[in-house]
């Protein structure tokens, strides 16, 4: 696993104000990826080490950019991917993950501050003293202490909808945003991996007990029933865990689980701990 390396995606769709990488950029690191590794499955880096340099494809959050954008593109290289679903979304609900990720991106960060503030209590309002860019280093000041409010504070959840039911129809969102089970099906007829990003997308290292215990054997349970498939790989949403959340995932049968910590395959501590490199990180230009 020498030089091995698993790349980290969300969104890939061109025209958007959402944080994605736009479709020519992703098939130009695949094409650029292609000359010096040998492309696999997350399960398949775990069970069939090589002394030749791999790659692994993750893309988080079940999002429909991984049929519509991604899928012919590795198809085209003869890649696979691993792709990462919190499976509260297959029985209908929305994560509040991509809630947030859309009102940012029609509001931005100083309105939704506003509609935010509106909705809490005086003692949860963000003000403008704040600055938790150490949380969030990759955001301005503005979008960091939005985020660290709706991660942390009491009652953010049902303020964060409540916004968010203003500006959108989640129903209508809801179908036009994350993979429907038929998708997921031809994905895994070509090859694909289908690993679970837990059942809510919740912050894994708040959690204890049957609490933490559900949110890791629904998704093994629905995918299973759905699917048909043994779920053998995580990606911890919000790159959120412990040494409990690791212990669990052990015990519950999973082989390898992925952080947001950067680095390569090798600098990980343990196959509970996997390091990732962010696709923005890879510095490959969108080639015209």
């Amino acid at each position: 696993m020498m030089g091995s390396i698993i790349l980290t995606y969300h969104y890939v769709r061109d025209n958007s104000n959402m944080k994605c990488i736009t479709v020519n950029k992703f098939h130009n690191q695949i094409e650029m990826l292609s000359k010096q590794y040998k492309f696999v499955t997350l399960s398949e880096l775990i069970k069939n080490p090589t002394n030749r340099p791999c790659c692994v494809f993750s893309f988080d959050d079940g999002l429909i950019d991984g049929f519509n954008n991604v899928l012919p593109i590795l198809h085209k290289f003869g890649a696979k991917g691993t792709f990462f679903i919190s499976t509260s979304v297959l029985l209908g609900k929305m994560l509040a993950a991509q809630k947030r990720h859309m009102l940012l991106s029609k509001l931005g960060p100083i309105k939704f501050t506003e509609e935010f503030n509106k909705k809490v209590s005086n003692k949860n309002k963000i003000t403008s003293s704040e600055n938790y860019q150490d949380y969030y280093h990759r955001d301005d000041v503005a979008t960091a202490n939005l985020k660290y409010h709706l991660d942390y504070c009491v009652g953010s959840e049902e303020a964060l909808q409540k916004v968010f039911s203003k500006f959108f129809n989640e129903k209508k969102e809801l179908q036009s945003l994350y993979l429907s089970e038929n998708q997921i099906k031809i994905m895994l007829s070509k090859g694909m991996e289908i690993g679970s990003h837990g059942h809510t997308h919740q912050h894994l290292s708040r959690l204890s007990g049957s609490k933490l215990i559900s949110e890791i054997t629904k998704p093994q349970k629905i995918l299973k029933d759905h699917f048909s498939i043994d779920i053998k790989t995580m990606s911890y949403p919000f790159g959120d865990y412990n040494s409990e959340v690791m212990a669990c995932v052990k015990q519950c049968g999973l082989i390898a689980a992925v952080t947001v910590i950067p680095g390569n395959v090798q600098d990980s501590k343990s196959y509970f701990e996997l390091c990732r490199v962010d696709c923005a990180d890879l510095g490959v230009d969108n080639g015209g």
